[in-house]
This record gives structure tokens, C-alpha cells and sequence, in this order.
């Protein structure tokens, strides 16, 4: 093994957050977000 214990554990976490952003996003469909009713906020801001 030419690597360490924390060699591993670091590449596992950077391994394990990679996963995290980019398997929602490969997941997401766009076209439920066209959908969506404008955000509340802008309507307060205007009014």
C-alpha cells in the first residue's frame, strides 16, 4: 500500500462530495423548473 490512512479518508470525503453536487444535478430535469410560479420575493419587492 503506497498509500496512508489519511490519504484515503481524504479521497474518500473529496470522493463522497463530488458525488453529493454533481448526482442532483445529473438527476435534475430542467422542465419541472419552468413550471414553477415566479419566486414570492420578487412580487414583495415590487409591490
Amino acid at each position: 500500500m503506497k498509500y496512508g490512512k489519511t490519504e484515503r479518508i481524504s479521497g474518500i470525503v473529496i470522493l463522497l462530495a463530488l458525488l453529493a453536487i454533481f448526482v442532483p444535478w445529473l438527476m435534475s430535469d430542467p422542465a419541472p423548473r419552468e413550471e414553477r410560479p415566479q419566486p414570492s420575493f420578487c412580487d414583495r419587492a415590487a409591490g
